[in-house]
Parts: structure tokens; C-alpha cells; sequence
């Protein structure tokens, strides 16, 4: 299985974000694309100014179109996904929470994300890679 990136794009810039909901603009999707990387800043020693509340959670739902735009079908996401310093099973610091997602094949594709914000306001970053997996 091969990874190749194929470009990635600032979903959300670094910032504090208040309560509610937000929508990405539209945007292309690369004709060889096969799935989208969402990667997000996460609280650390390092860096606590980012996401450091628990009670602060954060939901994600991507939306893809087939058909330039005039329609979009549900891509997945997440639900209420919590901040504070996340750990991986070694005890390391995680930086970044990734959610990658399959993208349905085709050309003329186009993208947005809703992002959902409670408990907040929170302090992050997201990007998107466009990926192409075989």
C-alpha cells in the first residue's frame, strides 16, 4: 500500500474559535484523490494554549460532491471528540488528532467541513490532505 500526498490546504487557521458551527468554503477535490486527512492541533506541554479543555469538545462532518457543487452527500466525521492532553498507548504526547475518510471516486469533485465547536471557545488548527492511497 502506497501514500502519496497529493496537496494540503489550511481547513481553519490557527485561532479561538467561540461556540457554534462553522463551514469550510468549498473547495476541489484532485481527480486522483482517494481519501482526506484531517489534522488537527492538540494540547501538549509544548503548546497548552491549544484545545486544553476536556469539557471543550469538537465535532466534525466532511460533505462531498459528485456533481460540481449542486449537491452533497455525507462524507463522515466525528462526534463531541473532547480536548485536553490526549496520550498514545506508550505514554507520548499526541500534537495532532487525525481523521482520515475515503472520498468517492470520480472527477469534479468538490468538498466542505462543518465544524462544530461546544464547550468552548477553542483554540486550534486544521488542515486537509488530499491523499491518494493504492
Amino acid at each position: 500500500m502506497g501514500i502519496t500526498v497529493l496537496s494540503t490546504a489550511a481547513a481553519i487557521p490557527l485561532g479561538n474559535y467561540p461556540n457554534g458551527s462553522f463551514t469550510s468554503p468549498v473547495v476541489d477535490i484532485p481527480d486522483a484523490a482517494t481519501d482526506v486527512e484531517f489534522d488537527i492541533a492538540a494540547c501538549t506541554s509544548a503548546q497548552p494554549t491549544i484545545w486544553p479543555n476536556s469539557t471543550t469538545t469538537l465535532t466534525l462532518e466532511t460533505e462531498f460532491s459528485l456533481d460540481g457543487g449542486a449537491s452533497f452527500i455525507s462524507g463522515g466525521g466525528f462526534n463531541n471528540a473532547p480536548g485536553g492532553v490526549h496520550k498514545n498507548k506508550l505514554g507520548q504526547e499526541i500534537p495532532i488528532d487525525t481523521f482520515t475518510t475515503s472520498i468517492p471516486s470520480g472527477s469534479g469533485r468538490k468538498a466542505r467541513a462543518t465544524f462544530t465547536i461546544a464547550g468552548g471557545p477553542l483554540r486550534s488548527s486544521c488542515s486537509a490532505k488530499w491523499l491518494q492511497i493504492t
